[in-house]
């Protein structure tokens, strides 16, 4: 037989190995069976003398020909100490997926030729990936003469296909024997306490309304703001904080005596121009010069007359009066007393005391999911031991900083009509309804929320 019809025997002998393997590693029970079907059976595809496991995890794991490593042997202590040399050389390289590494131990340590007990020359050190469930590791097999890089090639497409199935066996053996030790610890437990386990499952699983606190205040539902209605400097407050007051009834009122002076001085020059217009009149009926200054003079006479209602409109309005009938809402009245304010500045509010509703700032970490219309519930601090009731109306899409240094998000409620014992300026905690979840998720939102910020997932 021709040398190339030989090579193309021997790859097909090879390939046709490397799917027997397959099937019995497919065959295997476990992963201990797999890892045996690795060191010993692997002779099948590549000659060796001996061959070797080491995982990241577990370090040296099977022997070829042993059924069970003895770590204090000298032998597998020999071979911790070259696996931790081999995986440090890796580490130096910065590879991202290690290469096989054909060693001969003659030059491999000088200072060290214990290994002639135990091993031949020449070995191959072949990683072995890691998966889900495995940590990876390496490969070793051992024999006299060195190993050609056809013979590598195979090792690696037999470890691939020995790597998916491994990891799989393991997955299955961590939920088997979990399961396993669940079943042995149910069994240990007495009548009673497989009564009190389950009564504590099913409670854990029940279904509970999610719920968040807020801290929170009443506050007017339509209030109607009286706001400066033009520049000036307020004389008087004709009311004080929390005074009833009537439609109509004065508030406050501006200093009228810059008004009044450019009042009388427009009202003079509109008399003056008036008095020149009515002059030139007169002359216009037998001068002909005349009649072009009338024109000029009757413009000047309407810029005067609009100047002088738009000054008396001002002499007007420097009086506030309440647009509504209700309640005061203002803070230090005498702050406002000879103070310049500028045309559409808040003065003060004028709102009904029953007619209320709640506000309050719920904190970035207690956001869930709050549809409008949701139920909340609002526990006053005079009347902490009674709830009451209303709906959500909104929620801001933006955290707002508070005056206390923190972000939260403004949540209005509405309360329904009739409500009694309420008025403006109470405050209390609003407890806010979501969905309904799990006990133990509602137990367990908060920690694990703290967890994963404090770990930085």
């Amino acid at each position: 037989m021709s040398p190339e019809l030989q090579r193309d025997a021997d790859r097909q002998s090879a390939l046709a190995t490397v799917l027997h393997l397959a099937r019995s590693a497919r065959n295997a029970a476990n992963a201990d069976e797999l890892e045996y079907v690795l060191v010993n059976q692997t002779h099948q595809l590549i000659p060796y003398r001996q061959a070797v496991y080491w995982s990241h995890d577990g370090g040296v794991s099977s022997l070829s020909g042993v059924v069970a490593a003895d770590a204090n042997t000298p032998y597998v202590q020999w071979l911790q100490r070259f696996f931790e040399e081999v995986k440090n050389r890796h580490a130096a390289k910065s590879d991202k997926q290690p290469k096989p590494m054909i060693v001969d131990l003659n030059s491999w340590d000088k200072n060290d030729t214990t290994w002639s007990d135990w091993l031949p020359a020449m070995v191959a050190v072949l990683p072995v990936p890691a998966r889900k469930g495995a940590t990876g590791g390496y490969l070793m097999l051992a024999r006299d003469k060195g190993f050609m890089p056809v013979e590598i090639n195979f090792l690696q497409e037999w470890i691939d296909i020995w790597v998916a199935e491994y990891s799989t066996r393991l997955a299955a053996t961590h939920i088997q024997s979990t399961r396993s030790r669940l079943k042995q610890r149910w069994k240990g437990l007495s009548h009673r306490g497989r009564w009190i386990t389950a009564a504590i499952m099913v409670l854990l699983v029940f279904p509970v309304h999610l719920t968040v606190l807020a801290p929170a205040d009443l506050i007017p539902a339509t209030p109607s703001y009286i706001r400066a209605p033009m520049d000036g400097v307020i004389e008087r407050l004709a009311v004080i904080p929390n005074q009833r007051v009537t439609t109509g009834e004065e508030l406050f009122r501006f200093d009228g005596m810059s008004l009044q002076n450019r009042l009388a001085l427009a009202d003079r020059e509109f008399s003056t121009t008036q008095a020149e217009y009515r002059r030139f009149a007169q002359r216009a009926l037998y001068e002909a010069d005349s009649k072009a200054e009338l024109a000029v003079l009757q413009s000047q006479l309407a810029e005067k007359q609009v100047n002088v209602d738009y000054l008396r409109s001002l002499n007007q309005r420097a009086i506030v009066v309440s647009p509504i009938e209700g309640m005061v809402l203002l803070e230090d009245p005498n702050q406002w007393i000879g103070r310049p304010v500028a045309t559409g500045e808040k003065v003060m509010v004028v709102a009904n005391e029953r007619d209320v509703a709640i506000e309050a700032w719920l904190a970035p970490g207690d956001m869930i999911d709050l549809p409008a219309g949701g139920e909340v519930e609002l526990f006053l601090t005079n009347s902490p031991l009674s709830a009451l009731n209303g709906r959500i109306e909104f929620i801001s899409l933006q955290p707002e900083m508070r005056p206390e240094g923190y972000y939260a998000y403004r949540v209005r409620a509405s309360l329904p009509a009739g409500v009694e014992n309420v008025r403006i300026g109470l405050k209390g905690t609003l407890k806010l309804h979501g969905d309904r979840v799990p006990l133990i998720y509602w137990m367990l939102r908060r920690p694990l929320a703290s967890m994963r910020a404090w770990l930085g997932m």
